[in-house]
């Protein structure tokens, strides 16, 4: 909108504007926040998931979910058809069925949750070199301040 056509309205026109301009914002404050939150719940879930030991033991607990929910949803289909042995083997073969899709998952996100281990921990053995790197240039440079004549013991080139 030109500044002639806003000069133009009128007081409430202009309010009514106003107020749809403020909603918009906001709206937009809200999505923001909502964005700033599912990132932050998302870096929280990736330092969760940081070691295989503590992704094993949730993957154990998903193991134990996943077989008490078949044994329970075969135990209720069992109840409710007791005279039916068509109905119970087809439960059965469903909660078997589901089962089995919930045990890959299960492995699927153990690989994963391994796989995301491993990486950490090479990083930290890179970080861990690269920290020792910068302990010996920093023995050296205390070395060269003492004595400026001084030859100092490693060639920093040689890294």
């Amino acid at each position: 909108m030109t500044e002639k056509e806003l000069r133009k309205l009128t007081r409430k026109q202009l309010l009514e504007l106003l107020l749809k301009q403020t909603e918009r914002a906001d709206s937009l404050e809200a999505e923001l926040e909502e964005a700033k939150r599912k990132i932050q719940d998302r870096n929280l879930m990736q330092s969760e998931a940081g070691s295989i030991a503590a992704a094993s033991l949730k993957l154990n607990g998903v193991f134990e979910a996943a077989e008490a929910a078949a044994a329970q949803y075969l135990e209720n289909i069992a109840k409710l058809n007791e005279d039916s042995e068509l109905a119970y083997e087809k439960a059965k073969a469903e909660a078997k069925e589901k089962a089995d899709v919930l045990v890959k998952a299960a492995e699927k996100l153990c690989l994963e949750a391994e796989e995301r281990a491993q990486k950490a921990q090479k990083r930290l053995e890179e970080i861990e070199e690269r920290i020792r790197e910068i302990h010996n240039q920093k023995k050296l440079l205390d070395e060269m301040f003492k004595d400026p004549s001084a030859k100092p013991e490693v060639d920093i080139n040689e890294e």
